[in-house]
């Protein structure tokens, strides 16, 4: 009898120091969320998007052309405007070559 109380009582302790490390994940969860959270967030703004984008880093070349009408037509008590406009833009947009980009970056 005195083996079976000891077993239950063993058996009882390690339920508990399990439930308390249980909760301590639980409570822990936000906390550990937040920092691989902010992890990622260092490791893409430093690492990975250096290049995506950066004011003062890109050139662009475009060439935009716009063509305007208008037609008045009415009496002399009223008089209605028709406006037409039509614009066409092409050209491209990237990023200045590396050593310029480099020069750029600020220092830390």
């Amino acid at each position: 009898m005195h083996n079976a109380k000891r077993t239950a009582q063993t058996l009882l302790e390690y339920a508990v120091i399990i439930s308390i490390v249980m909760a301590a994940f639980v409570a822990m969860q936000v906390y550990i969320k937040r920092g691989v959270q902010g992890r990622v967030k260092d490791l893409a703004d430093n690492y990975i998007g250096e290049k995506h984008y950066a004011s003062g880093l890109s050139k662009s070349e475009y060439k935009t052309e716009a063509e305007a009408t208008m037609r008045k037509s009415g009496s002399a008590a009223s008089t209605d405007y028709e406006i037409s406009e039509t614009s066409d833009r092409a050209g491209k947009e990237y990023l200045v070559n590396d050593e310029e980009w480099l020069d750029k970056l600020p220092v830390e």
